[in-house]
């Protein structure tokens, strides 16, 4: 019988032993699939819970999903211009944070900001010379109405290089003044650089200024004084008559744009402008003297933004 005994305990000393001392734990995955839902409303923002575990958020750009292990920490939380602070910084703990219903916004530049702008130019076309006042009114962000009356003069030398036999005779210098307006389109409204193209129309004014005539100016400009039936009088004399007067001509013309305008200022309000441009100006015998004065022009100016 003694025998038997010191078989079984030789048996069980020989049996593997598996035993771990380290405590069962549920994981964490499992806890957090616990039936929750809730949602809270923020602003816009609209932060709810599933069944699942899982947060929901829904903002005017779309619905984020959080994992579901992310009510406890996560490397970094939900990023965006209007996505709202969950989770804060890394390893943050959403019950620690006080602030994770809490929407944060960054201010987006406003594209819409300072409408109007108004700039002065020196300009040249094919050899005239002259000035120009720009008028621009932004209606997108991209898109701008502009209006830019033109003065250029053309000398008696240039004048008749363009008109050849058309040039009228006595005509000192010839005047064209445009006033077209049209649209821009800018590529870059708010970098520094920002280059562009337009189109423009509108009516097209042509003074031909004459030549004086000799000996009549400064003769008969004055006052004399007459006497008549004993009375005294003044008799003023203006030596001006409707021939000293510019002609007049009158067309409808058009051009095509394209420029750089670089920005200055901590708002970008200023600007300085180069541009250039194709000119379409065609006068007919049917209202006043004919010519073409189409052609390249290039101007350089200042703008402000206001």
């Amino acid at each position: 019988m003694s025998y038997i005994r010191l078989f079984l305990l030789a048996a069980l000393v020989c049996l593997p032993v598996n035993a771990s001392s380290a405590p069962h734990t549920e994981s964490p995955l499992k806890k957090s699939k616990a039936q929750l839902s809730g949602s809270v409303e923020r602003g816009s923002s609209d932060i709810g819970i599933n069944t699942r575990g899982e947060i929901t958020i829904h903002i005017p750009e779309g619905t984020l999903a959080l994992p579901t292990d992310s009510l406890s920490t996560v490397p970094k939380g939900p990023s965006g211009p209007y996505a709202p602070c969950i989770l804060g910084g890394p390893g943050q703990s959403v019950h620690s944070n006080p602030a994770r219903l809490s929407p944060v916004y960054t201010p987006l530049p406003d594209p819409m900001k300072m409408l109007n702008q108004i700039g002065i130019f020196f300009s040249t076309a094919s050899g005239g010379f002259g000035s120009r006042i720009n008028y621009d009114h932004k209606v997108s962000p991209n898109t701008r109405f502009t209006a830019s009356p033109e003065f250029l003069t053309y000398s008696l030398s240039r004048a008749s290089t363009i008109l050849g036999d058309l040039m009228p005779l006595g005509t000192t210098r010839i005047t064209l003044i445009t006033i077209p307006i049209g649209l821009q389109r800018h590529f870059a409204p708010t970098s520094r650089i920002n280059p562009h193209i337009g189109f423009g129309f509108g009516p097209i004014i042509r003074l031909d200024h004459r030549s004086h005539r000799l000996g009549y100016y400064g003769n008969n400009l004055g006052l004399d004084r007459i006497v008549r039936n004993r009375h005294n009088s003044l008799n003023l004399t203006v030596p001006l008559t409707l021939d000293d007067f510019p002609s007049t001509s009158l067309t409808l013309g058009g051009h095509l744009a394209s420029g750089l305008n670089i920005h200055f200022g901590s708002k970008k309000e200023l600007a300085l402008t180069i541009e250039g441009r194709y000119t379409l100006a065609r006068f007919i015998d049917a209202l006043g003297s004919p010519g073409d004065f189409s052609g390249l022009s290039l101007a350089i100016g200042f703008g402000k933004a206001f």
